[in-house]
């Protein structure tokens, strides 16, 4: 309470403190509980045509400009993940099957791409797709074995999820976060342009790597409610035209 007391966020607050790992999976357990219950309300007022999710029409309008875009996100939730294919776009979420998901980024790739034939030649291309890379774990991750697996089904069991903590870094090296927090970053230094939707910058963790000393060096576009200190820092520190900067093809950005 102090930390927070004294001005930090709840992330470098957080940080300062070593817990107990009893502590930590019962954070865990709680955050995993809140979160997917309202997920859940959400998801049932989308399937029931009461809403549709801002993130689903601007996927519609995203995707007019290219087939394949990169998204870092930070949330536990699937709601990107729902709202996208609610616009009928696919999810690259870099595991393979439904209810027994694993991580198999080529099989996943795989599964976004058809056969055609040019003349008598079968060759494929790329549908439109949205691969998400989720650093801090997901709400359908669980721990099999020495496996992480993906199910959609509620098992009673908590997920496999990052909290804030000192702890942190020390979990995000597991093969499964590392994995995707590596493929997030070669999304990253492939980008033309970068979006920031509803990021604060306070997560050294993934700044470290998407603008270090939080500078950017490539157009671009950060929206949010509110600018946070180290947004304008990032704003202040841009290293390229302000004229020019609008999302185009093969983007990547990141929300939390």
């Amino acid at each position: 309470m102090s930390a927070l007391d004294a001005g930090d966020n709840l992330e470098k607050a957080m940080g300062k403190v070593n817990l107990l790992l009893t502590t930590i999976e019962m954070i865990i357990a709680e955050t995993a509980l809140l979160i997917s219950a309202r997920e859940k309300i959400v998801f049932t007022k989308v399937l029931a045509g009461e809403r549709e999710l801002p993130f689903t029409t601007f996927a519609k309008n995203l995707f007019k400009a290219g087939k394949r875009f990169h998204l870092i996100t930070t949330n536990y939730d699937r709601l990107i993940e729902f709202a996208t294919e609610s616009a009928e776009i696919g999810v690259d979420s870099c595991f393979f099957g439904y209810l027994h998901g694993r991580s198999d980024s080529k099989r996943s790739a795989g599964a976004h791409r058809e056969l055609y034939y040019s003349g008598n030649k079968p060759q494929s291309r790329n549908l439109s797709c949205l691969c998400v890379h989720k650093p801090h774990g997901s709400l359908d991750w669980f721990e099999v074995g020495e496996k992480i697996v993906r199910c959609p089904v509620e098992t009673g069991r908590a997920p496999i999820i990052i909290s804030p903590g000192a702890d942190k870094y020390h979990k995000s090296f597991q093969i499964a976060f590392d994995e995707q927090r590596s493929a997030g970053n070669r999304a990253a230094s492939n980008a033309n342009r970068l979006l920031f939707i509803g990021y604060g910058f306070n997560d050294d963790h993934l700044e470290q790597y998407l603008c270090p000393s939080l500078k950017v060096t490539k157009p671009t576009v950060i929206i949010t409610q509110t600018l946070s200190e180290n947004a304008l820092k990032v704003i202040k520190n841009l290293s390229v035209n302000r004229n020019s900067l609008s999302p185009t093809d093969h983007g990547a950005g990141e929300g939390k």
